[in-house]
């Protein structure tokens, strides 16, 4: 079993220290190694899959969407996805970075140019 030190605020007038620079009480908890392994890898794992899923999903989606209208903007995305305003820009530049697409001509009269298919 290893330690964990932790160190506690405490708002509670009895558990404060004497001076005022030390606002804390130590505590050290003993927890199971292998168990906390188990815990953090087994979350970190499954919460990244699901989130690159959903991810890649709404950008196939976006992808489709600018392919039917490569003048679309972001509010008509937005409305078509069912998302934010600036969850379609999250995506929309996250897609640029990695480039998928691009934006060309002026903010009226531009359009999308599907630069490249996702692959998985």
């Amino acid at each position: 079993m290893e330690r964990l030190y932790v160190k506690i605020l405490s708002f509670l007038p009895e558990f404060s220290p004497d001076n005022e620079e030390d606002n804390y009480t130590n505590a050290v908890i003993g927890i199971n190694k292998e168990f906390l392994n188990e815990f953090n890898s087994s979350s970190d794992e499954k919460t990244t899959t699901k989130t690159t899923t959903k991810t890649t999903m709404k950008q196939e989606k976006i992808i489709k969407i600018i392919a039917e209208n490569p003048h679309i903007s972001a509010n008509e995305m937005a409305e078509k996805l069912n998302l934010t305003v600036d969850g379609v820009r999250y995506h929309l530049n996250k897609m640029r970075k990695a480039g998928l697409i691009r934006y060309e001509g002026s903010t009226k009269l531009g359009q999308w140019i599907i630069m490249k298919l996702n692959s998985k």
